[in-house]
C-alpha cells in the first residue's frame, strides 16, 4: 500500500464531504480482467473503462491479534452478468483483485490508495456475487491494516515534522477545526473527505 501524496491530502482538506471512488480490477483468466467502479459514472483510467456497477466492500475489523481478517466484496448479480463469468471461470479462485481508491480529481495522478487481494472463495445467489478475499500482504506476515483514516482526528505529533506548525499556540486538540483556526489545515493529518463514520480502515 502506497503512502498518500501531497495532492491527495490537499484534495481531502479542500473537498470536505466529497466521496471517494473505488476502481475494481478482477483477474479471471491469465491476462484478462474485469473493470468496475462504485462511482455513479463510468470511469476511464489507464486506457481501461471501469463500468459503474452496484459493488460494496464489507466493513473491515481487526482481530485481537491486530491482523486483517477476510474481506468480502459484494457485486450485484441481478443481471447475471458477473455470475456468468464466475461460473465459467471456476469462481475466480486464486485470482487477484486490485482496488484503487481516489478522488475523481486525483484520478490521473499517482495518488491512489492501492489494495491487492487474492480471491479465496465465492458465493453466488440470485441477487449478489460475494467474493471472500485475503490481502496479498498477509502471506508475508505483515500486520494490516497499515493505517486508520479518521475524518476528524489528526495523527501527527503537534509541532512535529509532519505537523510543521510554528505558531504561538502550545496545545492542539487534534481536530480539523482547531487546525483550521491555527491556519495549518494544509498539514492536517486526518482525512475529512472520508465518507461516513468516524474512522475508515483501509
Amino acid at each position: 500500500m502506497k503512502e498518500l501524496g501531497s495532492s491527495f491530502n490537499q484534495e481531502l482538506n479542500k473537498k470536505d464531504g466529497e466521496a471517494l471512488i473505488r476502481l475494481f480490477e478482477f483477474n479471471y483468466n491469465e491476462d484478462n480482467w474485469l473493470y468496475f467502479t462504485d462511482a455513479d459514472i463510468d470511469i476511464t483510467y489507464d486506457n481501461n473503462t471501469y463500468t459503474k456497477f452496484p459493488i460494496t466492500i464489507d466493513k473491515i475489523t481487526e482481530t485481537k491479534e491486530g491482523t486483517l481478517p477476510r474481506l468480502s466484496i459484494k457485486i450485484s448479480n441481478v443481471s447475471k452478468y458477473i455470475g456468468g463469468y464466475v461460473e465459467d471461470y471456476d469462481g475466480f479462485r486464486g485470482k487477484k483483485v486490485i482496488i484503487r481508491t481516489c478522488f475523481l480529481s486525483t484520478l490521473n495522478t499517482s495518488d491512489h490508495i492501492i489494495d491487492k487481494l487474492n480471491i479465496d472463495s465465492v458465493n453466488i445467489d440470485a441477487l449478489n456475487v460475494t467474493f471472500s478475499c485475503t490481502p496479498i500482504f498477509s502471506i508475508l506476515n505483515v500486520t494490516l491494516p497499515y493505517r486508520k483514516f479518521s475524518r476528524n482526528f489528526c495523527m501527527w505529533k503537534f509541532k512535529g515534522d509532519e505537523c510543521c506548525y510554528n505558531g504561538s499556540d502550545t496545545v492542539c486538540n487534534k481536530s480539523f477545526s482547531d487546525c483550521k483556526l491555527k491556519g495549518n489545515q494544509s498539514r492536517f493529518g486526518g482525512f475529512p473527505g472520508v465518507p461516513g463514520g468516524k474512522y475508515k480502515t483501509i
